[in-house]
């Protein structure tokens, strides 16, 4: 039988769908009852219930942005500013007061040395001056807090090799981390130095963006 070109490219999308489905290991049904969701969001709203009150994300350590946001949520979390402006120093912040809680990251640094980011977390930690500990200027006391800082943090923050990591190679750690059972949050400072093939900026910065939301989705953890 011959069928009318608006039948044909209905198929032809349908075919597309169910090709991009199986590249991606999504099977060939996206359908999700609303039964389904709704039992999901019930079983959501009770745990929310067992809080009390209390943030339903991982909390910053910064009160108003944590009342704004309900805590750092599982997703992609963008900090967004001009060379200088302090991004780095918030992520360092937010690592170093999520460690205090008791809780394990990983640490993707693009931009500096793993030792100078961990020196700067354990600085926040220890509340002493990060450019005393670059200097070796402690005082006694400080070296102590120092000491019990790093002690500490080692227990907790997990760093990821490689100046300039691609999202697939990125993945692969952040899954296997996650597998182990010790990871509650990644931090990517920064993002626009991963490496992901485009045919320009915008399709490489678009295809790095998807690929973190992704991995948000698939591990449920907040990245920052």
């Amino acid at each position: 039988s011959v069928h009318s070109p608006d039948a044909l490219r209905a198929m032809l999308a349908q075919v597309k769908a169910l090709t991009e489905q199986l590249e991606h290991g999504d099977g060939l049904d996206l359908m999700v009852t609303g039964e389904a969701v709704a039992d999901m969001a019930i079983a959501q709203y009770a745990e929310r219930k067992k809080l009390r009150g209390q943030l339903p994300g991982l909390p910053t350590g910064f009160k108003g942005l944590d009342a704004m946001i309900d805590g750092l949520m599982p997703g992609v979390n963008v900090f967004v500013g001009a060379t200088g402006m302090g991004k780095s120093w918030t992520a360092v912040s937010i690592a170093g007061h999520l460690a205090a809680q008791g809780h394990h990251g990983m640490i993707i640094t693009t931009e500096m040395n793993p030792k100078t980011w961990l020196n700067r977390v354990a600085a926040y930690t220890a509340q002493i001056d990060s450019g005393a500990i670059k200097r070796g200027l402690l005082t006694n006391a400080e070296e102590g807090r120092y000491s019990e800082a790093m002690n500490y943090l080692d227990q907790h923050l997990n760093f990821v090799k490689g100046v300039r990591p691609t999202a697939a190679s990125l993945r692969a750690t952040v899954l296997k981390e996650r597998m182990r059972g010790r990871l509650d949050f990644v931090v990517l400072d920064s993002a626009s130095r991963l490496i992901n093939p485009g045919d320009d900026l915008y399709g490489e910065t678009a295809l790095i963006q998807n690929a973190l939301q992704e991995l948000a989705l698939e591990t449920e953890l907040p990245m920052i």
